[in-house]
């Protein structure tokens, strides 16, 4: 008798963790999530970009881009990219629907055309903002001889145009204000909106290269070259790692009594402190956009050791001390610790660094090293950056 009450204790015990194993079998993963209760969305691991996210269902992408700006922690802007050829899932009325590859797309800054190049999805662009926020000398000819259309931007962009072009999507930077993506929606153009200068990380910059990747078709790639840029700036990271002694360094410079920060985005700022320096604007709140008091520069100018991104072609002191005489009161100025970032300029002048540098994080950090801490690169050549002598 009981050994048949022992058995029936184990036939029992065996029944209830089946159920059990069972019941947790049905539970969804940490990092997916119902579809219409039978899919389910797995999310793309991004490593550093904190703008935007990808999820994946079924062959389809879903990506999400936010602003940048705090407190706003909705998205932007929702996408759901459908490959050419598969029919249109069911999803939010917010989405807006690209199918991919797109074959015509326009581009507002440089960054973006950077990607393209990398990606080898040149061929479809089909028009561009302009000279102004695109320098690649490639781009200005064709302006030049009409084979490459001008859109305008923000709020000098040409609805008429992009009409014309047909474009898939038109890519523009998100600061450019709410009203911009409004307008071209009302217009039946699809924006897409560009979150990669607001990144925080100079590797979440280059991690914008999968988002663009997404709309032409070339996400393995995308990842395949992510990875070498991450590798790339992490060995070069390494290196600062011995810096024992950090060093005081501002950057920007002086527009109608006030100062400008707007040479020194986030991510440079994290640059900076990767390179063993200590911004010393780091902590202050711009008071207008990028602005900051004019005397509370000044101030730090005295302190400085260094002063980097200057927002000019200059490529001496007395040039930048024409602009501006008081700067002869900062002690980088004195002591001839200037650097301006057009030591790479395309053939009309303006500096790579903004259309081709923040693709390449690992040769700025390199060239920052090299500045602050010499003994650790001996013999660099500094690539973006010239010292103004």
């Amino acid at each position: 008798m009981n050994h048949i009450k022992s058995s029936l204790r184990r036939a029992i015990s065996l029944i209830i963790a089946l159920l059990l194993l069972s019941i947790q079998a049905c539970k969804p993963s940490e990092n997916a999530e119902t579809v219409s209760g039978t899919e389910a969305t797995e999310a793309v691991p991004l490593r550093y970009a904190k703008l935007f996210t990808m999820k994946q269902e079924n062959g389809y992408t879903r990506i999400d881009v936010f602003a940048g700006e705090k407190n706003s922690p909705a998205p932007v802007a929702r996408y759901l990219l459908v490959p050419r050829g598969k029919s249109v899932p069911e999803h939010d009325a917010d989405m807006l629907v690209v199918e991919t590859p797109v074959r015509r797309l326009t581009c507002d800054n440089g960054l973006e055309l950077s990607f393209l190049d990398l990606l080898g999805a040149s061929e479809a662009l089909a028009g561009v903002s302009g000279k102004v926020l695109i320098s690649n000398d490639r781009v200005h000819r064709a302006i030049d001889d009409g084979t490459l259309a001008v859109t305008g931007y923000g709020r000098s962009t040409n609805m008429e145009k992009l009409l014309a072009l047909k474009p898939d999507v038109t890519f523009i930077i998100t600061s450019f204000g709410a009203d911009l993506p409004s307008r071209l929606r009302s217009y039946g153009i699809t924006p897409g909106l560009f979150s990669a200068y607001h990144e925080e990380h100079p590797l979440g910059v280059v991690e914008w290269i999968r988002f663009m990747g997404a709309f032409v078709g070339k996400e393995r790639l995308a990842e395949s070259i992510f990875r070498e840029k991450e590798a790339a700036y992490l060995t070069m990271l390494h290196k600062v790692r011995q810096v024992r002694e950090r060093t005081a360094v501002i950057a920007g410079y002086m527009s109608k009594g006030a100062w400008s920060t707007m040479t020194a985005p986030r991510s440079f700022v994290t640059m900076l402190d990767h390179a063993g320096a200590d911004y010393l604007f780091r902590e202050l709140e711009p008071e207008r956009g990028y602005l900051l008091s004019g005397e509370v520069a000044m101030q730090a100018g005295q302190q400085a050791a260094f002063w980097l991104n200057t927002h000019s072609q200059a490529s001496t002191l007395q040039e930048v001390l024409t602009e501006d005489g008081r700067y002869g009161e900062f002690r980088s100025v004195r002591e001839g610790r200037v650097y301006n970032n057009n030591g790479s300029c395309f053939r009309n002048g303006k500096t790579e660094y903004w259309d081709i540098g923040m693709t390449e994080p690992d040769q700025i950090l390199a060239d920052l090293v090299a500045i602050f801490h010499p003994e650790l690169m001996p013999g660099h050549t500094l690539r973006y950056y010239r010292r103004l002598e």
